[in-house]
C-alpha cells in the first residue's frame, strides 16, 4: 500500500500496487494454457468413452459367440474323454484312420 488510513487523496493518486506487470501476465497466460489443455483432455475423453459406446454392442456380441463356442468345445472334448472309457465305435475307428 502507498497511503495510509487517513492520508488524504485526490483522483489519479496511485492507493496501491499489486505487483509486477510481467509475471501477472505471465500467470494468466499460463492458467489459460492450463484450461485449454484440460479442455483438451476433456474432449479426448468424451471421444473415448463415445467410441467404448458405440463399439460395446459388437464386443459383447463377439464375447457371447467366444463363450459360447468355448463351451462347446468343452462339451466336445468331455464327451471324447467319456468315449475314451469305452470300446470305439466304427465311426471311431474310421475317424481314425490315416487319409
Amino acid at each position: 500500500m502507498l497511503v495510509a488510513e487517513g492520508d488524504t487523496v485526490k483522483v489519479g493518486d496511485v492507493l496501491a500496487r499489486l505487483g509486477n506487470r510481467e509475471t501477472m501476465e505471465s500467470n494468466v497466460s499460463k492458467a489459460n494454457l492450463d484450461l485449454l489443455s484440460a479442455q483438451q483432455e476433456q474432449l479426448d475423453a468424451e471421444q473415448a468413452r463415445q467410441e467404448l459406446f458405440d463399439t460395446l454392442a459388437t464386443a459383447q456380441t463377439n464375447a457371447l459367440q467366444e463363450l459360447n463356442d468355448a463351451r462347446q468345445a468343452l462339451k466336445d472334448a468331455d464327451r471324447k474323454v467319456a468315449g475314451l472309457a469305452t470300446d470305439p465305435t466304427q465311426a471311431d475307428l474310421e475317424e481314425a484312420q490315416p487319409r
